[in-house]
């Protein structure tokens, strides 16, 4: 990427990347964002981005993306600031993904050994991404605020590999590259998306 290029970081928090960094969590970063002296701050919401079009040269989404509650209009918005053959880098995407012998086998391991907590966690996990995979893989959590009023997200997804492909080419970006990696196998597996705009 040349060095002059105008790049964009969607949802930045503390670790802006961007020449230009947008977040709409103002009430979180605030006073942090002051004393870290963000570049090129913008607190709004990537889908109504206050942006001209054709403008930016890469967008990109460092563990972000699952946030968004509006995955299509925000793909729109992003294919309408970059410019033609523009890059978006999505990192961190998290897909759907069981291990449920694996699962088993280290469970019995740890009851043997008296740990029945794990057990617990484990399976409430495969069960929870079970859950996730059945109901489009979008999990609504407002009725969560309820029961935690701290809670800071309203919407959270998690993707498998054949949804982001589609809601990618809807919007009119046209992949090039996906890296998978798992950081932990009780945990989703990640992968790393880039696409251009057409």
């Amino acid at each position: 990427m040349d060095s002059n290029a105008l790049t964009l970081d969607v949802g930045c928090g503390l670790r802006p990347k961007g020449n230009v960094n947008i977040d709409i969590d103002k009430d979180r970063y605030w006073s942090e964002w002051k004393k870290l002296k963000v570049p090129n701050l913008i607190i709004a919401d990537i889908k109504y981005a206050p942006f001209r079009p054709l403008i930016f040269d890469r967008v990109f989404f460092v563990g972000s993306f699952y946030q968004v509650c509006d995955e299509s209009k925000t793909l729109t918005e992003i294919h309408r600031i970059l410019k033609k053959n523009g890059i978006l880098s999505n990192i961190a995407l998290q897909t759907v993904s069981f291990h449920l012998y694996e699962c088993f086998r280290r469970c019995r391991a740890h009851l043997e050994e008296g740990k029945w907590y794990y057990p617990f966690y484990a399976f409430t996990l495969e069960i929870y991404k079970l859950f996730v995979y059945l109901f489009h893989n979008n999990i609504p959590i407002e009725f969560l605020r309820r029961t935690f009023p701290n809670s800071r997200h309203t919407y959270v997804t998690i993707q498998t590999v054949n949804r982001i492909r589609k809601i990618y080419k809807r919007s009119g970006l046209d992949i090039k590259k996906i890296k998978s990696y798992q950081k932990d196998y009780l945990m989703p597996r990640y992968f790393d998306v880039i696409a251009e705009k057409q």
